[in-house]
């Protein structure tokens, strides 16, 4: 719901610009959800998705939008980093503790309003930017460079 207001407060300009495709299982209103999303225009796959599915989606955007009102994390986030696309998300559970602003995404507080201002205002270039520093990312933040951190603590705890 807040993606779907976001989107709806653009200008007509804006909108224009963004385009938005809602995919995922809905776990409330899915009537008054899909009629929102008719009524506005905005592309929509209501149901569960494959993983292929799911990566096809991801491919085919230049930004992951995950703007949850709670949430402990998201599977959802590595999946967009792996395919080098940047996330805007919300402020909650451990979220914030993946994102990295204007390095892996862009963070917001769980408001309508905010999500707007970033839509309007951020590019598919500045998308392309993060989605670069995403292919280091990733390849510096695997299991093996994990593996190793591990290793490095327990052998600085033993010195």
């Amino acid at each position: 719901d807040l993606l779907v207001e976001a989107y709806s407060s653009l200008s007509d300009n804006e909108r224009k610009r963004v385009h938005l495709a809602v995919v995922g299982e809905v776990w409330g209103d899915e009537e008054g959800l899909r009629n929102q999303l008719d009524a506005l225009g905005i592309d929509h796959n209501l149901s569960f998705v494959s993983e292929q599915q799911m990566v096809d989606y991801v491919h085919a955007c230049d930004v992951v939008v995950l703007p949850y009102r709670t949430a402990s994390g998201s599977a959802v986030i590595p999946l967009a980093y792996h395919l080098n696309k940047p996330v805007i998300a919300t402020r909650v559970g451990g979220i914030a503790d993946v994102v990295l602003p204007d390095q892996t995404g862009w963070l917001v507080d769980p408001s309508s309003r905010e999500i707007a201002d970033l839509l309007g205002s951020i590019t598919p270039q500045d998308c392309m930017e993060l989605g670069n520093n995403l292919e280091a990312w990733v390849r510096d933040n695997n299991w093996e460079s994990m593996a190793g951190a591990v290793v490095e603590l327990i052998e600085a705890t033993r010195a």
